[in-house]
């Protein structure tokens, strides 16, 4: 897993959970930037996305109309996803990744 998409999120016992980061990106309607991320270490828990600010702070998203943009960014990465020659990732990396390693040869 490359290290550069980690991060850690602090639940409501105050323990850190180790989080891999999906892909970031800006809703300039909103002026603001989001994470999408996921645990690897519980799958079925799936993606999570917050809003997040210079000191890397997350925060929620409470907006309806926020989420329904940021749904519509999440289907067309999953669809870039899925027309890639790589199922983890949106780069093509001509087959030379493998997605059981997180495409690591494709996040240089």
């Amino acid at each position: 897993m490359n290290k550069d998409r980690i991060m850690y999120v602090t639940d409501e016992k105050g323990n850190q959970i180790e989080m891999y980061i999906l892909f970031t990106t800006k809703l300039e309607d909103y002026d603001r930037s989001y994470v999408f991320y996921y645990n690897p270490k519980d799958l079925e828990s799936g993606v999570f996305v917050s809003a997040y600010n210079d000191n890397g702070e997350l925060f929620p998203i409470e907006n309806e109309e926020e989420w329904k943009l940021l749904d519509e960014v999440f289907q067309q990465f999953q669809e870039d996803a899925s027309n890639s020659k790589c199922s983890g990732c949106t780069k093509d990396c001509d087959g030379e990744c493998d997605s059981s390693n997180d495409c690591d040869n494709c996040d240089k």
